[in-house]
């Protein structure tokens, strides 16, 4: 093996190594924008209240309050059974 060969390898490893970043980077940035926009609903659709920011933070596309939520849940779960 001839001296300083290592170098040409990593060259090429890091070559390939950017390569694969850019890659990932392209396909995260289609999928991005293939995916629908998330709607923030701050108000809630049943009684108006603001949507707690707890709520929120963890679905942003919460559409009611808790309460309401929990109502609304309990309203389809009876007219599911009936």
């Amino acid at each position: 093996m001839r001296q300083g060969g290592g170098a040409v390898t990593d060259f090429a490893d890091e070559a390939q190594e950017i390569e694969i970043a850019e890659r990932e980077s392209a396909v995260a940035e289609i999928r991005r924008r293939a995916a629908p926009p998330v709607q923030v609903f701050f108000e809630c659709l049943a009684c108006g209240d603001p949507i707690e920011t707890a709520r929120l933070s963890v679905n942003p596309a919460a559409r009611r309050c808790l309460m309401c939520q929990e109502a609304y849940e309990r309203l389809q779960l009876l007219r599911s059974k009936g």
